[in-house]
């Protein structure tokens, strides 16, 4: 097995990924303006995007997405009842691949009753039912240069999470399918449990009285973040190596869809995302970590719940940012987090921690010594963000590639600043503030088109 070891080490950081809206109607060219420059000023390099079965995420808002440095993932989570054929998928994999996607995901929580048919649920072959119909996928998305991420399973489960990954692995080696851990990377919820971060730590070797379907209250087991010390046993056990993990929905309590704010305080989810920051940075952050388990090599990348979300999502309350662009208190607490952790390094944010990750002309290392080479600051209003702004600085934007945003504290980490504004707009004393921070500071006014007509000629 030793080719498949040495295939999946990685000496870089996990990727900082997030979740972006658990939707498919924040794809607009609007919605990358808006976002992108979050993504990049928290140092976000993995983004998990939904797509749907039938019509493809638009290119731009991918490509936007890859060009700026981030991994993007594609998550198709149709069950196995409505599974489609790989006919109407071949063409969204072949669309994704040539857009710089490199990673897709299949189907979701395999090892629950609800995603199956009552007959598929209660065969005795469950196990090869599900391979057999997850495997044609994973060889399509071979064929396109993608690899896929196995679906996660629920912690726990109507079928037991760790006795589920034990007899997929079990049957893949039985059927001499060794050849596909090539091409698939792992899964896991981290969901907390509202437990610390060790519990499980070290797994199986760790709680020996641990069992499936049942488990004391002084014993611990794989339902809380450390889950993936317990997959990781199953795959040394089974297969002899471990393969790389995706973390899916860190910082959380619970099931997000089921989860209510009230069980978990607004302090204690803030506490949880910057404790998992910690260990996803450990060289930035050692101070700041106490007697937290560090995370294992194979972690490829630890995604947090969620960018934001829609006023009707139940979710809400767990969002970094309201729909309209707006810090929440976990969204502001992150941000300080990140800022601080440049600051205290006097580096470039941890967009770049990622050695694997291409580099974006925004983020290059200057002489003035701010992290950001150029920042375009926007005004905002209570109404919303102007179109014709907008609209004026796109082809400025896709030719120097600047981080765009519209607040005045992450400007100051810029070395130039255009405040697109006049004075109404932005006062005297931001520019005062700014050149303070040691930012060159130009400012652009009037309409759009006198906007677009400035900026063309740079």
């Amino acid at each position: 097995m030793g080719e498949y070891e040495t295939l999946h080490k990685s000496a870089i950081s996990p990727h900082f990924g997030i979740h972006y809206f658990e939707d498919t109607t924040h794809y607009r060219e609007l919605d990358l303006l808006t976002w992108l420059p979050e993504l990049k000023n928290l140092g976000i390099t993995w983004v998990n995007l939904l797509s749907e079965k039938g019509r493809a995420i638009p290119e731009g808002f991918i490509q936007g997405l890859v060009q700026a440095g981030i991994s993007v993932n594609i998550r198709f989570t149709f069950t196995f009842k409505d599974a489609p054929s790989r006919s109407e998928i071949a063409p969204l994999l072949q669309s994704y691949a040539a857009w710089g996607v490199k990673t897709v995901q299949f189907f979701d929580r395999p090892n629950e009753k609800s995603s199956w048919n009552t007959s598929a649920w209660t065969d005795q072959d469950m196990i090869g039912k599900y391979l057999d119909t997850l495997l044609p996928f994973v060889a399509l998305a071979t064929q396109n240069g993608l690899q896929t991420i196995l679906p996660p399973l629920q912690p726990g489960g109507s079928y037991w999470d760790t006795l589920f990954l034990r007899s997929m692995f079990q049957m893949l080696m039985e059927r001499g399918e060794q050849n596909i851990f090539k091409h698939i990377i792992l899964s896991a919820y981290t969901w907390t449990g509202k437990h610390s971060l060790n519990w499980g730590a070290g797994g199986p070797n760790q709680w020996p009285t641990a069992r499936p379907y049942f488990s004391p209250p002084e014993v611990e087991d794989q339902r809380g973040f450390r889950i993936f010390d317990w997959y990781n046993e199953i795959m040394r056990s089974e297969i002899g190596f471990e393969l790389p993990i995706v973390l899916y929905h860190c910082g959380i309590p619970a099931d997000p869809t089921l989860f209510h704010p009230i069980l978990f305080s607004e302090k204690e989810l803030i506490s949880c995302n910057q404790e998992i920051y910690n260990l996803l940075h450990p060289e930035i952050t050692q101070d700041d970590i106490t007697q937290i388990q560090p995370l294992p090599d194979n972690i490829l990348a630890c995604s947090f719940w969620i960018l934001s979300s829609s006023e009707s999502d139940s979710w809400r309350p767990q969002s970094w940012f309201e729909e309209n662009g707006s810090r929440t208190a976990l969204g502001k607490a992150m941000q300080e987090k990140v800022l601080a952790s440049v600051t205290k390094t006097k580096r470039r944010p941890v967009f770049s921690a990622s050695q694997a990750m291409p580099k974006s002309p925004s983020m290059v290392v200057s002489d003035c010594n701010h992290p950001l080479r150029e920042y375009v600051l926007l005004p905002s209003y209570d109404w919303g963000i102007a179109d014709f702004h907008l609209d004026a600085i796109r082809p400025y934007v896709k030719k120097h590639k600047p981080t765009i945003g519209f607040s005045l504290e992450e400007a100051k980490f810029a070395c130039k600043v255009l405040l697109i504004g006049g004075e109404q707009t932005f006062p005297a004393s931001y520019v005062n503030e700014l050149q303070a921070a040691g930012c060159s500071v130009e400012r652009i006014s009037g309409d759009g088109t006198e906007i677009a007509t400035i900026l063309a000629e740079r």
